[in-house]
Order: C-alpha cells, then sequence, then structure tokens
C-alpha cells in the first residue's frame, strides 16, 4: 500500500502549512504571516509570499531591525525588507513510501521539551 504523505501545496509553503495545521500551538500570527514561538524554532512564514499584505503582515509581527528566516520566498523580499542571505533547497517527495510503524521509534512528550530546546540552542536550524 502506498500513500502521499502530503499534497503539493503544502509542500509548497512548509512553514506556513505548518503553522496554520499541526503546529497552531507554536504559532504566533498576524493576519497573513505567522512565526514560531521564539523558544521554538526561528522560522516565519507568508500565507503567500508574492502578497505585498502577507508582507506587510510580517512587518506588524517582528519589530523593525530584526531578521527573519521567510521559508517559501524563494529569496525574494517586497520592498521595505532587504534579504540578508538566502539557502537554496529541494524538496523531495517519495510517492512510493510504505508507510509502517517503527518498533524502535520514541514518542516524544513534554517531558523531553528541556533536551528539545538545548537542541534547538545548540544547533540554531535555519540560521546560515
Amino acid at each position: 500500500m502506498t500513500r502521499s504523505l502530503a499534497p503539493a501545496d503544502v509542500l509548497d509553503n512548509p512553514v506556513w502549512s505548518s503553522l496554520t495545521g499541526a503546529h497552531t500551538r507554536f504559532a504566533v500570527t498576524h493576519g497573513r504571516a505567522a512565526r514560531y514561538d521564539h523558544h521554538v524554532a526561528p522560522f516565519h512564514a507568508l500565507s503567500d509570499p508574492d502578497d505585498p499584505s502577507a508582507w506587510d503582515d510580517l512587518a506588524q509581527l517582528v519589530p523593525v531591525g530584526s531578521t527573519v528566516a521567510v521559508a517559501a520566498s524563494g529569496g525574494r523580499a517586497r520592498p521595505g525588507w532587504e534579504v540578508a542571505g538566502s539557502v537554496a533547497g529541494v524538496q523531495l517527495v517519495d510517492v512510493a513510501l510504505r508507510a509502517e510503524e517503527e518498533p524502535a521509534a520514541v514518542r516524544l512528550s513534554t517531558a523531553d521539551v528541556p533536551e528539545i530546546l538545548d537542541l534547538i540552542d545548540r544547533t540554531q536550524p535555519g540560521v546560515p
């Protein structure tokens, strides 16, 4: 049996999809802009990076002079924003994946949060 892990549109803007879906509890939002709580991850997202209103909402969400990591923008920014750096990425999708339980997998819980946050602090995901 095969199944798709996620619809293509979810993968087109994965951080937005996450912050408005499964990770809503970690999201700080303003209109068409969202970010993770700064204790969780450094990523920001726009509902549509081509929509100037989404960038206006992002400006309301973060302080002037802040550096933000916006996924799915393609390294483009609207007037009033400056690209400080970009990271090329490739989204790989396995359409033939067989989804099976992994007996050795460990389900994390709130008890694991201190170690998770320590790992985030040490690795700084999303920071070039």
